[in-house]
């Protein structure tokens, strides 16, 4: 069931989840397109930093700065309507917690595809 733009991915066996939901980003933003596109460059530029900053972190094994950049990534994209890459540093941070860093050392580069898919999505739309 897709609502919204975008393509729909299927997260760890789940049901699919939509990339990007433009009605839900529209709602949240008061259907402003300006500040849909100004909230979306500063999401952008943000991501690519968490990123970075979460590679580092694995590196160091930082736990409790994985998986507080995976909640910050959580909660951003899904605010700006990015529900696949929310429900994967989800399942991400939930999996960090429960069994440690080594885990999702693999899932790094699928992070980083999610958040191009993502921002492909966005631009598209808006």
């Amino acid at each position: 069931m897709l609502s919204g733009l975008g393509v729909s991915v299927d997260i760890a066996g789940n049901a699919e989840v939509v990339t990007f939901d433009y009605e839900d980003m529209s709602n949240r933003l008061m259907n402003d397109n300006k500040l849909m596109r100004s909230i979306s460059e500063m999401f952008y530029q943000d991501m690519v930093k968490q990123i970075t900053e979460l590679k580092i972190s694995i590196k160091e094994n930082d736990i409790d700065q994985v998986t507080a950049i995976l909640h910050q990534i959580k909660g951003s994209s899904a605010n700006v309507g990015g529900k696949a890459l929310s429900a994967l540093a989800h399942e991400m941070e939930l999996a960090v917690k429960a069994r440690g860093i080594k885990v999702i050392q693999g899932n790094i580069e699928q992070l980083e595809d999610n958040f191009n898919t993502l921002k492909a999505s966005m631009e598209q739309a808006l």
